[in-house]
């Protein structure tokens, strides 16, 4: 499975996929941005998690990798942090599906082209 979406994901494809807890999920969307960086791309791929401790773990093993990650929450929430992500500092955004929706910061990083343009990834990880 994860190599099939992964392959889609980096050739631009839409992708919808659906396994279970376990099953590689996390590993198919961090694949494609490995890729786009290896390539020389500048990429990002922002997650919407609904745990923020998932989030948290994921950034924590994506450090470890040398790939620069942050897990926006409320406490490091600021103009600072939105300015970084505008500018590229980071090449992974994790944040919870409320924070997405209703921060004033996070609304005007979805008007920016250069964000939006480095997109590869932009998945929403349910809990079963």
């Amino acid at each position: 499975m994860q190599i099939k979406v992964a392959l889609a994901l980096y050739s631009g494809k839409h992708v919808i996929g659906c396994a279970a807890t376990g099953a590689g999920k996390t590993l198919s969307f961090w694949i494609p941005l490995v890729m786009a960086l290896e390539d020389g791309q500048d990429k990002m791929t922002i997650v919407i998690m609904p745990l923020s401790l998932l989030g948290k773990q994921n950034v924590e093993m994506l450090e470890k990798a040398n790939i620069k990650a942050i897990a926006i929450s409320q406490e490091n929430t600021s103009a600072k942090t939105f300015k970084d992500v505008k500018d590229g500092i980071y090449h992974v955004v994790v944040m919870s599906p409320e924070l997405a929706m209703g921060n004033k910061h996070i609304q005007l990083m979805w008007d920016k082209p250069k964000v939006v343009a480095q997109i590869i990834v932009f998945i929403v990880v349910g809990c079963s």
